[in-house]
């Protein structure tokens, strides 16, 4: 019999689409049925665990079965505890390999739980285009989505949370006059003249850094919400990504609402570690829809 693998979800938006592509590429390569649980988006959890309220995205109604009652949501994380210690539990550490060869296994378990970020080739490429599809065509209907003309280009600047201490001790800088560079650089490649569509987490801080040399550049378009802000960049042909799967997941779909085989420019460093780094370029260049890497 096909394992259940119960995804808990986290994270914001990006995050908690690039998890459940990664499940869809494993049931398509597995057989698995696949169940989601978000325990960990609820308000009860934030509140308990001191951290801030991640939204559910409405945009993966519908697409399988969920465990919707909260007090059977807390039971399959006890069962989550217990089989992580048993060492039954998906997660992170784990290599793609690892866990697809556990859930092909003759003796692998009924239920698997399944508990990590997955920022993963496997999420963003032909194995998870069935789920990447239907929501493309989702959020056309939904909101009559319309692309920019093709030498537009998006650029994603993420600041944020990546200002906070703890997090420069993990993450790379993102050097804002390096990535409007190199987003000049494509839009002159593709002979397009309009300015560069700025979408940022931080519009105040993106205006007092912005470099006074590219200020002529840019069209800040940033909103106060995150969906809308995922929205208008999916609406281009070519965006400009930060080190966050927020932007990478908008230029899959991208590629996928306008046929574009080439859509993103890629940040080259994501983490302080050159190792994590290395690691990280590997899987995204795998991907179609990925051009190249900034700082070139």
């Amino acid at each position: 019999m096909a394992a259940t693998l119960e995804l808990f979800l986290q994270g914001g938006l990006g995050n908690q689409l690039i998890q459940h592509a990664y499940a869809v590429s494993l049931m398509r390569r597995t057989d698995a049925r696949l169940r989601l649980n978000p325990l960990l988006l609820s308000p009860g959890w934030a509140l308990f665990h001191r951290a801030t309220i991640r939204p559910r995205t409405p945009w993966l109604a519908g697409y399988c079965p969920e465990t919707r009652l909260w007090p059977r949501q807390c039971l399959q994380w006890m069962r989550f505890r217990s089989a992580y210690k048993r060492g039954l539990a998906l997660h992170d550490g784990m290599g793609d390999e690892q866990i697809v060869a556990l859930l092909r296994a003759d003796n692998c378990p009924s239920w698997l739980p399944l508990l990590g970020y997955f920022q993963r080739a496997q999420a963003l490429g032909s194995e998870a285009d069935e789920f990447w599809c239907v929501a493309a065509e989702r959020l056309r209907e939904q909101h009559l989505l319309r692309s920019y003309p093709a030498g537009q280009v998006a650029v994603h600047i993420r600041l944020g949370d990546y200002l906070l201490p703890q997090n420069q001790l993990i993450y790379a800088s993102q050097a804002i006059d390096q990535q409007l560079s190199a987003a000049l650089s494509w839009r002159e490649r593709l002979g397009g003249t309009q300015s560069l569509q700025v979408i940022t987490d931080d519009p105040l801080t993106f205006r007092r850094l912005c470099p006074d040399a590219y200020r002529q550049e840019v069209n800040l378009v940033a909103s106060s919400d995150t969906q809308t802000d995922f929205l208008t960049l999916a609406c281009h042909r070519h965006i400009v990504t930060s080190n966050s799967t927020f932007s990478l997941c908008a230029s899959k779909l991208a590629s996928m609402l306008w046929g574009q085989t080439r859509t993103a420019l890629v940040a080259r460093y994501w983490f302080v570690d050159c190792s994590l780094d290395s690691l990280q370029q590997q899987e995204w260049m795998q991907l179609q829809f990925v051009v190249d890497f900034w700082p070139c």
